[in-house]
């Protein structure tokens, strides 16, 4: 089969260098120390390899890459890096049992979602908290967090009145 005899889209590897740069990935950042990207290979042939080589820890762009993953039983440790505020399908997900999702969030909104009922865990690995928003907003954000979270906010809601709370602050 020639390549433009091929149906798009279509992924194209030369296997050995394939399985060179699997190798040298594990060498290099074994097992939880790398989380690969699905976007960057769209295969859950090629995230079994990873999976085989070491690597069980995956990061998704979309809800649809994280049923993939799961689907191929590849869903014990994927993080949705993009934001959602639809947990249909993510609740779904969180019901398998071979599924564990850490969820990202960047608003009010995301972490209400990611708290609400039947999403369990995708707060779990989080433990600091950077937030830059406008003024108010990093408190609003603080009352959704769990209790081990620390909030580091870089926005203008706090102002420090002189030298001597800048010592006693930091």
């Amino acid at each position: 089969m020639r390549t433009g005899d091929i149906k798009t889209p279509a992924l194209i590897a030369d296997l050995k260098i394939l399985e060179a740069n699997i190798s040298t990935m594990a060498s290099k950042r074994p097992g939880k120390s790398l989380r690969p990207h699905v976007k960057a290979f769209k295969s859950t042939e090629l995230a079994k390899k990873l999976v085989k080589a070491g690597h069980d820890t995956f990061c998704c762009a979309t809800i649809r890459e994280l049923e993939g993953m799961a689907e191929a039983g590849i869903g014990t440790d994927l993080l949705l890096a993009n934001e959602t505020l639809d947990t249909t399908r993510l609740n779904k997900l969180l019901l398998e049992d071979n599924c564990r999702v850490t969820v990202a969030v960047d608003s009010i909104e995301t972490i209400e979602v990611a708290a609400a009922p039947g999403v369990k865990e995708v707060l779990k690995d989080v433990n600091v908290v950077f937030t830059a928003l406008p003024n108010g907003e990093a408190q609003e954000i603080s009352k959704c967090l769990l209790k081990k979270n620390i909030l580091i906010d870089l926005a203008a809601d706090f102002r420090l009145n002189n030298t001597t709370s800048y010592f006693k602050c930091y």
